[in-house]
């Protein structure tokens, strides 16, 4: 008898349904992994739009459905991404705790990179992450705030910190956000660019570019990254 496949939505919110039931709505302790690209889910947990909510001062915020928080600090053009491309991304990642005892806590940075490859839906990437990206335009800059059941909910997911201090560091903090019970991941991106994937014919389940070809690709966009931070400073 013929099954029907199931959807990209339904896989992950299953899968999510799962790892969040399974830790209590809390993080895991990230795996060592790389962005890869096998299969494409749709990772967009709330199909309601971003409504405006109270932010610092003037600054202007959003939330989700989903819980997640972000801030434009600037502003894209073009389209938004489509599940299945491939996205070329800058980021800085930190983890918030709250107060703890009345003694505020700053955020701590766990990772950065210039020039980080993933595959726009394919759910090896915190989903909050994957969220934010969803509305953004390329050269776009946002300040994004997952909570805990939107970062690092199931091994092998990431980005993860190339260094073993980074990703000791990292773990550090999200067992502490354990403790605490609250907490935020916050990730400073900017969305440099998008590509189609000419392999991948937007299924979750249909062939992707090889991971030969993908560390390649990778390889090359990093490349440039450090070329344009040295050109950059010998300008200085």
């Amino acid at each position: 008898m013929h099954r029907p496949r199931p959807s990209r939505r339904g896989v992950l919110r299953s899968a999510s349904a799962a790892s969040a039931a399974a830790l209590g709505g809390w993080a895991l302790r990230p795996g060592g992994a790389r962005a890869d690209l096998e299969g494409v889910v749709t990772p967009t947990i709330s199909d309601v739009p971003a409504t405006r909510v109270p932010g610092e001062g003037e600054t202007v915020m959003y939330k989700t459905g989903s819980g997640l928080k972000y801030i434009d600090i600037v502003e894209g053009t073009g389209p938004t991404p489509r599940y299945g491309q491939l996205l070329s991304i800058s980021y800085k990642g930190y983890v918030k705790l709250p107060p703890i005892k009345g003694v505020e806590q700053k955020a701590e940075l766990f990772d950065t990179d210039v020039a980080f490859l993933l595959k726009h839906g394919n759910g090896k990437v915190v989903p909050g992450l994957d969220e934010g990206l969803h509305t953004m335009r390329a050269g776009g800059r946002r300040k994004l705030l997952l909570p805990a059941k939107l970062g690092y909910v199931q091994d092998g997911v990431g980005p993860i910190p190339a260094g073993p201090l980074e990703r000791y560091k990292l773990n550090k903090l999200l067992n502490r956000m354990v403790e605490v019970k609250a907490g935020n991941l916050v990730f400073d991106v900017t969305l440099k660019s998008m590509m189609d994937d000419e392999a991948d014919a937007g299924y979750y389940d249909d062939r992707s570019i090889s991971p030969e070809d993908f560390d390649q690709l990778k390889e090359n966009i990093q490349r440039k990254g450090m070329d344009a931070r040295a050109a950059q400073a010998t300008q200085v």
